[in-house]
């Protein structure tokens, strides 16, 4: 099962949840093998998160669609049923009963169906009204808080966040999250925004993306700043929501090891152990998940805020600068400040501006190249020269330059 979790000390409460072993020879056990496909294109489906419902039980299909789940005690769940559930899908279920053979089953083809429902349009053109930036979530200021997921885990376990939030029309445009450690090989999230409808408690339960389109992160090995752009998926929420992380895919033969910075505000987490699990909530403390969006506003309420803005901009310091390679601009290089939090990215030429103090250190990141940190001094200019990682060539014995 999933070993995903709140905890304040990354060493002394990397807490192991116990997970079922799974054994062959176990009286009872069944492996069911197969692949989930659209029944319009024949296609595999990736990424259906498949499990018995509130039961922990569950995996998720991979790129190609296909998965394997075990159930260890068949006889306990004879009379239950299996869920299929994807974006862009309608649900399907499938009676346990109805698959079994000799103990195990094999290349079995779920097949699909696309939902052709016609999107809710969202209204954005209100008279009097237009969108201002406003900021959401929750930051880790430099508190030894973290949330992870530990050794064996089931696909499709989430670990969320409820994120509050003045009620009106808002779009969400970008997240970022801080990886403390990944120590494991690369793992694929998800990030699944759900709204809080889920009864007394305000669990999550309606997923928010209407996009039909998966909103995944590939997570590598170490330390990362993580910046999405959630704007092609045109997700709008009303009030408070759920913003969670999905595990969908773990790359390589390490058990996953991974730690995201959290943060000690008390409006609370959650977890479920895999697809189609129930939710239980964890924790007073939440994930350090911050969101860029934009709210819908009165006319007047946005020059009031303007204002504020200008004014504030007005005492800030400001740094700014040219990311270089060899004397050329980098485009989208992510500039970090560590103590703010703020981040902002280069434009087409390199440039970038980002508030900044005195003492404050930033950092500058993208793929291909090494991080270059840099404390903040004298002056408002800051203009790195970053240096291409070094990558083997090709298989081979061979002279070469390289880039």
């Amino acid at each position: 099962m999933i070993g995903c979790s709140l905890s304040l000390s990354l060493k002394s409460l990397f807490l192991t949840l116990a997970f079922l072993s799974f054994s062959k020879a176990m009286l009872g056990q069944l492996s069911i093998v197969g692949k989930v496909t659209d029944i319009e294109t024949e296609q595999g489906i990736p990424f259906v998160n498949i499990g018995i419902v509130d039961e922990g039980i569950g995996t998720v299909s991979n790129v190609e669609g296909s998965f394997t789940l075990e159930i260890e005690d068949i006889h306990k769940y004879l009379g239950a049923t299996l869920l299929f559930s994807s974006l862009g899908y309608k649900k399907k279920e499938v009676p346990i009963k109805n698959v079994i053979e000799h103990g195990s089953l094999s290349n079995i083809n779920v097949l699909m169906e696309p939902t052709n429902l016609a999107l809710d349009e969202v209204v954005v053109s209100n008279k009097g009204k237009v969108f201002i930036p406003d900021g959401v979530g929750y930051r880790n200021y430099g508190e030894n808080v973290i949330g992870y997921w530990k050794d064996d885990i089931a696909l499709g376990g989430e670990l969320a966040t409820r994120i509050l939030v003045k009620d009106g029309l808002r779009k969400l445009n970008k997240l970022q999250f801080e990886i403390k450690e990944n120590q494991s090989d690369s793992l694929l999230l998800r990030i699944n925004i759900y709204d809080d409808d889920g009864g007394l408690y305000r669990l999550p339960r309606t997923n928010l993306n209407n996009s039909k389109k998966n909103i995944l992160y590939t997570v590598k090995h170490g330390y990362e700043t993580v910046l999405v752009d959630l704007t092609p998926y045109d997700i709008y929420v009303k009030d408070n929501f759920i913003l969670a992380l999905e595990l969908v895919e773990v790359y390589g033969k390490k058990k996953p090891a991974l730690a995201l910075l959290a943060t000690s505000n008390r409006f609370g987490s959650y977890r479920r152990y895999a697809s189609q699990g129930n939710w239980v909530k964890i924790s007073a403390i939440n994930m350090a998940y911050v969101l860029e969006t934009e709210l819908l506003v009165t006319e007047e309420f946005a020059n009031r805020y303007d204002r504020l803005v200008a004014r504030k901009e007005a005492r800030a310091k400001v740094i700014s600068g040219k990311v270089t390679d060899n004397g050329e601009g980098i485009e989208n290089v992510l500039v970090f400040n560590l103590r703010t939090k703020i981040t902002t990215k280069t434009n087409k030429e390199g440039f970038y501006k980002i508030h900044a103090k005195r003492n404050d250190v930033l950092t500058f990141s993208k793929k291909e190249y090494q991080v270059f940190t840099k404390k903040v001094k004298s002056g408002s200019k800051l203009e790195p020269k970053m240096t291409r990682k070094f990558v083997l060539p090709d298989n081979g014995f061979e002279i070469k330059k390289i880039d």
